[in-house]
């Protein structure tokens, strides 16, 4: 019986199909006898709008805030209806288990469950998890699908994933309607983005405002039977003089002193970075 792998993207999709020796390409899908391998392209359903619900939000006004439906529903996206229904398609004739393979993370659960539900899939026993934040090589690929999870394991990290776009839309939606009626202008207010904007402000307020003042660093060439090497003075994780005396002191304090090697280590250079271990430093 064949096992039904959903992605994130068409990208992974090909990562998998190359590691589990998938060739058939289908439209929407590659398939193989033990495997089909399928793929959204982000989220394939959002959350209505408030007209959706009722005709009484479709209107702008502070008389019909708050907008809080009694049940937050799902609708295709427009530009990614074609796949969804390839989605559907497969989950509708499949008997197997299905595997979600979307990012290992918050997004990614909502991401595949809200498919999977929107889709009509409800049998939770048939559900597994791939997860790993490494780069998806061949090998990779096939000792974590060797070790799949339970997708129950998971469903902590569903409810708040859609805990916080629930909370998003409600905020998004409520507070910006209410800030444009009240300014009587348009203002979009968001749970992340006004956070990001005014951060982004205080930014330019304090490059704005910012006055250059003069600093020096010291620095001295050291050297031993084995080389030289330039070090930099600091003190308390600071490196920086503000007062010119203060150097000329300072160096009157070290000039033709010997210097001990307190501590000495050798460190590897990092792995290149994988899309992962990129997004994480990020």
């Amino acid at each position: 019986m064949q096992t039904l792998i959903i992605t994130e993207k068409p990208s992974v999709a090909r990562d998998f199909a190359k590691a589990l020796g998938v060739t058939n390409k289908k439209n929407g899908y590659i398939e193989s006898k033990d495997y089909i391998i399928t793929w959204s392209v982000g989220h394939l359903v959002t959350l209505y709008e408030p007209h959706d619900y009722s005709p009484k939000w479709k209107t702008w006004s502070l008389a019909s805030l708050p907008v809080i439906p009694e049940r937050f529903s799902y609708k295709p996206i427009s530009g990614t209806i074609k796949q969804l229904k390839i989605i559907r398609n497969l989950i509708k004739n499949h008997r197997g288990e299905i595997v979600i393979a979307t990012d290992a993370g918050r997004e990614g659960e909502v991401i595949a469950r809200t498919i999977l539900f929107y889709c009509g899939f409800h049998d939770m026993n048939k559900l597994k998890r791939f997860w790993t934040s490494q780069a998806l090589t061949p090998l990779v690929v096939r000792q974590e699908m060797a070790s799949l999870k339970p997708g129950k394991d998971y469903d902590r990290l569903w409810h708040a994933g859609r805990a916080r776009q629930i909370a998003d839309w409600l905020v998004g939606i409520n507070i910006t309607r209410a800030a444009t009626k009240v300014m009587n202008d348009l203002f979009s207010v968001g749970r992340v983005q006004t956070a990001v904007l005014a951060l982004i402000c205080d930014r330019k307020k304090q490059r704005e405002n910012f006055k250059p003042e003069p600093y020096w660093i010291l620095t001295a060439l050291f050297k031993n039977k084995k080389g030289k090497w330039k070090g930099t003075w600091f003190h308390k994780n600071n490196s920086r003089f503000s007062d010119l005396k203060k150097v000329g002191k300072t160096l009157a304090g070290m000039d033709g002193q010997k210097g001990v090697v307190a501590k000495a280590e050798m460190t590897k250079p990092p792995p290149d970075y994988t899309e992962a271990s990129l997004l994480k430093d990020m």
